[in-house]
């Protein structure tokens, strides 16, 4: 992995921007949420050969078979080359992927942890309760 490129997993609790375009997780995470389509993004064409490209890596896993994505090519006002990203869908190998970066994430193996204390918990009342019912107490 070169210095700029997306980690695969979220390495914090929460995004580090807004968007979510800090991991590959992130990205397929996107999937979630852009097709409401309150949010429309274009990417500058001529720029997506950069590592840290979100448009760069978006191909890449739609190479890859994760995603499904739709680009229509677009001028900005300043006569740039853009493509708008019109749709953005995930495969089902992309649900497997996400899911499992899911898990490797910090937000993922904190639910983990909480569902383990949680059962552990609930196992200790339900074995004391029984204990108590058999000794008739």
């Amino acid at each position: 992995m070169t210095k700029n490129q997306f980690p695969l997993y979220r390495k914090s609790f929460f995004p580090s921007n807004g968007l979510g375009f800090d991991s590959i997780q992130g990205l397929l995470e996107m999937t979630e949420w852009y097709h409401i389509g309150e949010l429309q993004m274009s990417f500058d064409k001529d720029n997506k050969c950069f590592h840290d490209n979100p448009l760069y890596t978006l191909e890449q896993l739609e190479n890859d078979g994760y995603i499904q994505i739709d680009l229509e090519n677009r001028k900005s006002g300043s006569d740039k080359n853009l493509v708008l990203l019109k749709q953005i869908s995930l495969t089902i190998s992309g649900y497997e992927l996400l899911e499992e970066l899911r898990q490797k994430s910090k937000s993922g193996a904190f639910k983990k942890r909480i569902f383990n204390m949680g059962w552990t918990i609930a196992t200790a009342i339900f074995t004391t309760l029984i204990t108590l019912k058999i000794k008739g107490l």
